[in-house]
This record gives structure tokens, sequence and C-alpha cells, in this order.
């Protein structure tokens, strides 16, 4: 579950960390994901088609069903919040819209798991962050969020995950990382 890092915008699909992973781990794969989209605000600040919005609604190949999805993964990768970051930075950039930002954030993310393990309820969840960068109040709250989650919810698997940002990764015409 992404934004344009979990889809690949930029390189061939097949040069995506998600394909990589399933190829290392031999795993069939499923990806809901869409460039721009945000928890709580999207990249250019709006709540239209955010993941909350239309997660539910999800199914395999079509993103436009009116069925619950149900899939049931093993692993679910979670990988959200950096459209979030940009658009707090950017446009909730003084300290009591930085602070309102982030706790509508951190609100939303925690549904958000919620909705993650009802359509997984197997699902060992791993949340991620910080392929572009973690220096953001949004992504300095995701291990806060899923250490309320576990203390909460001792019966889920679920653990945070940084990425470390790597300094010789190419860029794509479109100012996201390549494939090396």
């Amino acid at each position: 579950v992404g934004d344009s890092l979990t889809s690949a915008q930029g390189v061939d699909y097949s040069q995506s960390y998600v394909v990589e992973a399933a190829r290392i781990l031999n795993a069939h794969f499923q990806v809901i994901s869409r460039g721009g989209m945000g928890i709580y605000r999207n990249h250019d600040n709006s709540t239209y088609g955010t993941l909350p919005t239309y997660y539910e609604y999800t199914e395999y190949q079509n993103p436009k069903s009116d069925k619950p999805y149900t899939y049931d993964a093993d692993i679910v990768v979670f990988n959200m919040g950096g459209n979030d970051a940009v658009c707090q930075t950017l446009y909730h950039n003084t300290p009591s819209a930085q602070a309102e930002y982030v706790a509508e954030y951190e609100k939303l993310y925690y549904e958000m798991l919620d909705e993650v393990f009802t359509a997984n309820p197997n699902a060992f969840v791993v949340c991620c962050y910080g392929q572009l960068g973690s220096a953001t109040p949004v992504f300095d709250v995701i291990e806060d969020i899923v250490a309320r989650y576990e203390a909460a919810h001792p019966e889920r698997r679920i653990e945070v995950f940084e990425f470390k940002m790597a300094i010789d990764f190419t860029i794509t015409n479109d100012g996201h990382p390549g494939p090396k």
C-alpha cells in the first residue's frame, strides 16, 4: 500500500522495490498505490482521493470496485507518508498549523492500520518511511503511532522500517528515485 514510490513512478515497474522484494521472497504480490496520494492530504494539499477515502473499495486490478477489498495477505507493506510530508512542509508550515496537521495525520494513520488489519487480519504489517529522507514532523510520529497501535492490539503483528536514504541513487526525469 503506497504512493508514487510504491507505484514505481518514473521507472519501469519491473525495476520497482515492490517487484524486487517479491522476487527475492518468491512471493505473489498485489499493489494498492497511486502517485500523489496521502493519508490526510495529497501532495497538492487536496483531500480528494486520499487513501482513507477509497482503500476499503479497492480490489486487485479493479480500483473502481464497489466491493470491499478481501485479499488477506501474509505481509502488508504500508509505505505511506511521503506526500503528507511534502504537503505539510509546503502548505502547513507554521508551528500551530504543523501541530494540527500532524495530529490529524496521526489519527488517520492509526485508523488506516485498522482498515489494513480488517482487510488482512492475519497479516504482518510493515510500516515504512524515509525513502527520500525522513526529517519531517510527519515521519517523526510514525514510530509513536505504531507503538500505540501495538500496545492497544497486542495480537497484531506490526513493525516499523525506516528506509535509509541512499546517497548514490539515480533520479528519474520526474524527480523520483531511479532503479539503482
